[in-house]
């Protein structure tokens, strides 16, 4: 039967198809984007010289047209636009890779600014169904992760939807009490005052 001439056929018209299966997956994950870039530029609206600290130092750039900072804020929303131009699910996926990738406990300079600017990025990610895949994700990775999500007072700790789950988290989290205290008081809190990706909303 395979080496009559239906047989062949069917060989080689199966061959086609499993070779052209195998291109197309192998262009997704070629092509699939990590945004690294964005990360490190998200990261300058905390550690840029010239970004704006609050909502006020904004409108005292904009008053005083000063460029330096006007154009980092241009670049952090490019990012954000960047980061915002694919599907929710991808930028989610894209984020939570980077994270796992760059947020290591020797993690230095590059690698910390790509870690830190996709925590940030977390902000852009806030329904329940973002916040479950993302709680869930950090609980099942090692517990040095989550020290690095609290180790600073990211945006992101301002619009979470599962805050008791993440209050809880905090709580098995190896972080000094104060720090405890400070993270969940932001987790049940509003900002008083916008900060950091708030400005580029």
């Amino acid at each position: 039967m395979k080496n009559s001439p239906k047989g062949l056929q069917y060989i080689a018209l199966l061959s086609a198809f499993v070779l052209h299966a195998c291109i197309l997956v192998s262009r997704d994950v070629i092509a699939a984007p990590t945004y690294e870039s964005e990360f490190r530029t998200l990261w300058l609206a905390h550690n840029g010289l010239e970004f704006p600290a609050s909502e006020s130092g904004l409108e005292d750039c904009k008053s005083a047209n000063y460029q330096p900072c006007l154009d980092v804020v241009k670049r952090v929303q490019a990012a954000k636009k960047q980061l915002l131009a694919v599907s929710s699910q991808q930028g989610l996926s894209a984020t939570l890779a980077a994270i796992h990738k760059y947020c290591l406990p020797d993690a230095e300079n590059d690698a910390m600014a790509v870690c830190e600017g996709a925590i940030s990025g977390l902000y852009f990610y806030a329904s329940t169904n973002e916040d479950r895949e993302i709680i869930d994700t950090v609980k099942a990775a090692d517990k040095h992760l989550a020290q690095k999500l609290f180790a600073r007072h990211y945006e992101w700790l301002y619009n979470r939807k599962l805050i008791s789950e993440w209050q809880a988290l905090v709580e098995q989290t190896a972080l000094s009490e104060a720090k405890k205290d400070l993270v969940k008081e932001r987790l049940s809190s509003k900002a008083v005052e916008k900060f950091g990706l708030m400005l580029v909303d």
